[in-house]
């Protein structure tokens, strides 16, 4: 317990939300970089292992989805 509440008192977020932050930024420069990669694995390998899950949380995040960041770009 004392070290999420250090955490969150250092950097302002949870240890789950600093994580996921994480992984939807290599999620962002994967799909950013890489056209030869689906969304699915890419989904796979920032850890997510529910593709909706990760279209849900991505599009939360980001204001868009995976697909359409990616044509964006």
């Amino acid at each position: 317990n004392s070290l999420y509440r250090l955490f969150k008192e250092e950097f302002g977020v949870t240890v789950n939300e600093f994580i996921l932050q994480k992984r939807l930024a290599l999620a962002k420069e994967l799909l950013a970089q890489n056209d030869s990669l689906s969304i699915t694995e890419i989904a796979a390998l920032c850890g997510f292992s529910d593709y909706n899950y990760f279209i849900r949380v991505f599009k939360k995040a980001v204001g868009t989805t995976p697909l359409k960041f990616k044509k964006d770009r």
